[in-house]
């Protein structure tokens, strides 16, 4: 099950109960809603995080720009973006940095939040510094060490 743009809302639930997965994929933005509370949010990102740790099924936590904007260290901000909330939001995601990634391949399937040009692969590793076989590998790595510059501002 691939799960995108959840911002608050808890219709993972239903759908993993239903469905029954081996492996559940969500895509990201687990915050910013214009209709949930943060608090709810928050709470809802815990469950998510939760589910993962109970083990179940294999669960990939990606994140979204409305994840990455509260992330330590990043001076970008989009639609949505809840600044009152935003210390609380940050730690939530820092507390939890090593369950979130920025891809996940399955063979020749790339899962990102909104896709990667080649143009952006080359503006980060150059020209001869990547493959479709290690595009996850080497965007994870990249937002581990340096998030930074995977932002919009380097695309």
């Amino acid at each position: 099950v691939v799960l995108g743009d959840t911002h608050g809302r808890s219709f993972w639930k239903l759908i993993t109960h239903r469905e029954n997965p081996d492996r559940v994929i969500f895509i990201g933005d687990y915050f910013d809603s214009f209709d949930i509370s943060g608090v709810d949010q928050i709470q809802n990102f815990k469950e998510i995080v939760n589910f993962k740790w109970k083990g179940e099924c294999e669960v990939i936590l990606l994140v979204g720009n409305h994840d990455y904007h509260y992330m330590k260290g990043i001076d970008e901000q989009y639609s949505g973006y809840q600044l009152t909330l935003a210390p609380t939001i940050g730690f939530e995601l820092e507390d939890n940095k090593d369950y979130l990634q920025m891809a996940y391949q399955m063979g020749e399937f790339l899962f990102t939040h909104a896709g990667v040009s080649s143009e952006f692969m080359d503006s980060v590793f150059g020209k001869n510094g990547w493959q479709t076989e290690n595009i996850a590998e080497l965007l994870n790595e990249q937002f581990k060490y340096k998030p930074q510059k995977i932002g919009r501002a380097h695309v």
